[in-house]
């Protein structure tokens, strides 16, 4: 059992969504009133993540990494939580 404290160094800005990212859609909607979304609100969303070409191979390597030592632990599930800050408002987040 682990006990961790949040991953998401705001910085004072906030976070403006979270989504817990498996690459399924079967059942992968969040419930009304649930903070962190799914893969089908990420779909619903239009939502991307545009990164330089150095850091998307290393931010894949890191997943691929993770992905293979799960596989030889036999560990099945796998997600991604992603948190998105919009540089682009004026807006505080209200998840942070």
């Amino acid at each position: 059992f682990v006990v961790a404290l949040s991953v998401f160094d705001c910085g004072g800005r906030g976070l403006h969504g979270m989504f817990d990212l498996k690459g399924s859609t079967r059942g992968r909607k969040a419930k009304e009133g649930e903070s962190v979304k799914k893969d089908l609100d990420w779909v619903a969303a239009h939502a991307k993540v545009l990164l330089p070409v150095a850091l998307k191979r290393k931010v894949n390597g890191a997943v691929e990494g993770d992905a293979r030592f799960l596989a030889s632990q036999g560990v099945l599930d796998y997600s991604l939580l992603l948190g998105v800050h919009d540089c682009h408002t004026h807006l505080q987040g209200t998840l942070c």
